[in-house]
């Protein structure tokens, strides 16, 4: 009650004091106060539509993606591809190992087809493939004056594991040759475990 009354006395005194400049001032700056605050209210519903309307996109897509029972198939069929895939890598316990075995099937390819004065360089460190894999660099130089080096590819073309060839150089004129390589392989842990 003590309260009703002071708030009444309030209002008598602002009533006394008020002049009608005071009065049309105080009305604006009310209407401005509503206005900003109007304002904002309509922006933030506005956020919260476009908010909602996204939620409901990404949740008709998950049903839809749910109820779509050929995942299950794609998985198995993605998993079977990457197996096949996987199973034409070299594997070796330590990266050495596995520059090793490319050097050495690289070599035996170089003798059988007689090119000439050639030197196979393996990279020694893989360059990391994704979170099991590695990725060697191969290559060969040589001198190629009777075109050598297209039985050298039908012969590395035959090879069990993946020898990817990603450039060619050669020079008519004296023909030297240069030829490298990119193989995917499974190192240590990787290695063992897709055994």
């Amino acid at each position: 009650m003590n309260a009703a009354v002071n708030m009444q006395k309030l209002r008598a005194g602002l009533a006394e004091q008020a002049t009608p400049r005071a009065v049309i001032g105080l009305v604006l700056l009310g209407a401005c106060l509503a206005y900003v605050a109007l304002s904002g209210l309509i922006n933030a519903v506005a956020e919260q539509r476009s908010s909602a309307e996204e939620l409901q996109r990404e949740l008709a897509l998950s049903r839809a993606t749910a109820a779509d029972a050929s995942w299950a198939e794609r998985a198995t069929a993605n998993e079977a591809a990457r197996d096949a895939l996987e199973a034409k890598f070299w594997r070796g316990e330590t990266a050495g190992i596995v520059a090793a075995q490319i050097q050495t099937v690289l070599e035996q390819a170089v003798r059988d087809t007689n090119m000439p004065r050639t030197r196979v360089l393996v990279q020694a460190e893989p360059t990391p493939l994704g979170a099991n894999a590695s990725l060697f660099e191969a290559e060969i130089r040589g001198f190629d004056e009777q075109g050598q080096f297209l039985a050298l590819m039908r012969a590395l073309a035959q090879q069990e594991r993946t020898l990817t060839p990603v450039s060619f150089e050669w020079r008519r004129s004296n023909g030297a040759t240069t030829i490298r390589f990119h193989a995917p392989a499974l190192v240590g842990d990787a290695a063992e475990a897709r055994s």
